[in-house]
C-alpha cells in the first residue's frame, strides 16, 4: 500500500487487515500512534543511513554532500518521532567510486531488501532485541529545493563535485551565465588554480571552471531548453564563453 494521504480511511483499511507486522520503505510520512499499535510484531522502517546519522527526508543526498566515507541501511522499530525508534539491525556500506544520489539509493535499496530477508525471521521469532539509538549523536536532514542546486564557485571543487552527484536528478545543480543558464549533470575535479567562476577549456577539450580550490571539469551539461550533451560539444558552438565568468 502507498496511500497518498494517511487519512482515517487509509488507517481504517490497514486496521481491517489486522497485520502482524508493518514495514515501511521510502514512504516519507509519520504513522500515527493508533496505527503503530496495531501490528503485534511492530511497525518497522528501513532507512538508508546509519542512524542516528541523517534522520529525515534526504539521508542519501545529505550523506553525499558530507565528507563521510561510509553509510548503510538501518532496520528500526518505529515510534511517533522521525527516525527515532530503537535499532534492530544495521548494515554498513563503503561507498566506492562517484555515485549519484539515484545510483546510491538503488544500491542501498538492494542492501535493505537483503537485510529484511535475513532479519525478519529472527525478529518474528524474538531472537533479536531492538536497541535504543544514541540520540545525542543524531543529525537531521531537510528536503532540498531548487535553490540548493545553485553552484557557488567560491567553494572548493571537491564540494561542488559532491553537490552535482548528491542533487542528481533532483533538484539538479545549475550555474548562471550572461548567455543563459546550464545544468551540470556530471563532473570531476582537476588540480588547477584560477579566478573562481572563470571558464576555461581543458586539455581534453571539455569545459572547466576554476573554484576556490582546484577546478571543476564539467563532463556533461544541459543548456536551458536543450538536450543534455558532452561539454566538449557545447564548447564547439560556444567558444566565446572561454575566459568569461559564471555569475
Amino acid at each position: 500500500m502507498q496511500p497518498e494521504k494517511l487519512n482515517k480511511e487509509a488507517v481504517a483499511r490497514i486496521k481491517e487487515e489486522n497485520p502482524d507486522l508493518l514495514i515501511l520503505a521510502a514512504y516519507g510520512k509519520i504513522l500515527p500512534k493508533e496505527l503503530l499499535e496495531v501490528p503485534k510484531k511492530g511497525a518497522l522502517n528501513i532507512h538508508p543511513s546509519l542512524l542516528p546519522k541523517f534522520r529525515g527526508p534526504s539521508p542519501v543526498q545529505s550523506f553525499l554532500l558530507s565528507e563521510e566515507e561510509e553509510t548503510g541501511v538501518t532496520l528500526m522499530l518505529m515510534d511517533e518521532e522521525v527516525d527515532h525508534g530503537p535499532v534492530i539491525v544495521q548494515k554498513i556500506c563503503k561507498v566506492e567510486g562517484r555515485p549519484t544520489a539515484e545510483e546510491l539509493k538503488n544500491q542501498l535499496a538492494e542492501v535493505g531488501a537483503d537485510l529484511l530477508i535475513e532479519t525478519l525471521p529472527l525478529w518474528i521469532e524474538g531472537k533479536i532485541e531492538a536497541k535504543e539509538q544514541k540520540h545525542k549523536e543524531a543529525t537531521y536532514t531537510t528536503s532540498f529545493e531548487r535553490e540548493d542546486g545553485r553552484i557557488d564557485w567560491e567553494k572548493p571543487a571537491e564540494y561542488i563535485e559532491r553537490q552535482v552527484r548528491a542533487l542528481y536528478p533532483w533538484p539538479g545543480t545549475s550555474a548562471e551565465h550572461e548567455t543563459g543558464g546550464i545544468k551540470v549533470l556530471s563532473s570531476r575535479i582537476q588540480e588547477s588554480e584560477g579566478e573562481p567562476g572563470t571558464i576555461f577549456k581543458t586539455s581534453s577539450g571539455e569545459l572547466g571552471v576554476y573554484c576556490l580550490k582546484d577546478a571543476l571539469v564539467v563532463e556533461k551539461l544541459q543548456p536551458a531548453n536543450r538536450n543534455p550533451m558532452p561539454s566538449r560539444d557545447f564548447l564547439l558552438g560556444h567558444k566565446e564563453i572561454i575566459g568569461t565568468k559564471f555569475k
